[in-house]
């Protein structure tokens, strides 16, 4: 049992480690003007964060409501 419980520790810390080490390896293949080119799209970048800090949460909020009338 007690193995059980470390192996999931370490199965999911191995996990986060590659999803960080990924992100990390992509962004310093970027050059600064690479990073900075579509941040002069204000449109672009004004709707991308519409769609992370609004709509997409409100999207969460909507499916456990959802959830929670079928659920019972």
């Amino acid at each position: 049992m007690i193995l059980t419980g470390f192996l999931t520790v370490i199965a999911q810390l191995l996990g986060l480690l590659f999803i960080v080490t990924s992100m990390l390896a992509m962004g310093m293949s970027l050059t600064t003007a690479q990073i900075i080119e579509p941040l002069k799209n204000v449109r672009l970048v004004i709707l991308a964060l519409l769609a992370n800090f609004v709509l997409i949460p409100l999207l969460a909020y909507v499916i456990i409501l959802v959830k929670m009338i079928y659920w019972f």
